[in-house]
């Protein structure tokens, strides 16, 4: 049900993720240095999907996520390529506390990201963790919510030159944006009625 999707990038529910806040509600940083941890994935049943061997260290240059070799996505193994060790860095909130951040490890043109995040990613058939913009995901969403489709609903000038247009991509967003402003006006008319 519903329209075709307009983006053809991967989405952030298709990857393998790490979650910097599920490692810190398990106590993983504040153990010893060293420490060997799982992180499981589970499928819809509740079932081990995947798994992960990882370990938290300090070093000269702070505390460090290093992970395993593999990716054990049963019944496949992920190699794992490139830098398998994820520096941490951490922040203090207003109302107190530490929050704990990821330094995106995915190196792009010779340079590494560095990026600040909550989330590292791993897409199909990819064999590098790394942030969200690195790989170019999109969130579920976003896939479904063409903004372009919201500004040519606001301009009725704008959509009417769309649907003038002889490409059959411009009549289709003008049409779905005069369906939207239709609903947005009817939505608006129930709500003047009931107030």
């Amino acid at each position: 049900m519903g329209r075709e999707s307009w983006s053809s990038r991967v989405m952030v529910e298709q990857c393998r993720a790490i979650a910097v806040e599920a490692l810190q509600r398990d106590g993983v940083f504040a153990s010893p240095s060293g420490n060997n941890w799982r992180l499981y994935w589970l499928d819809a049943y509740g079932n081990t999907d995947a798994f992960l061997d990882y370990s938290v260290v300090q070093s000269d240059e702070g505390m460090a996520l290093c992970l395993g070799r593999a990716v054990y996505d049963l019944p496949r193994i992920i190699e794992l390529s490139g830098e398998n060790r994820v520096q941490i860095t951490s922040s203090r909130p207003h109302f107190g506390g530490k929050r704990f951040w990821f330094r995106c490890p995915l190196v792009r043109e010779g340079k590494t990201c560095g990026r600040r995040v909550g989330r590292l990613y791993l897409p199909p058939g990819q064999h590098v963790f790394g942030c969200r913009l690195c790989h170019n995901l999109i969130h579920r969403s976003a896939r479904k919510h063409d903004a372009r489709v919201y500004k040519l609903a606001r301009d009725p000038a704008a959509w009417k030159a769309a649907a003038a247009d002889k490409r059959v991509r411009m009549k289709s967003l003008a049409a779905s944006a005069i369906i939207l402003s239709l609903q947005q006006e009817h939505r608006r008319a129930r709500q003047r009625g009931r107030c």
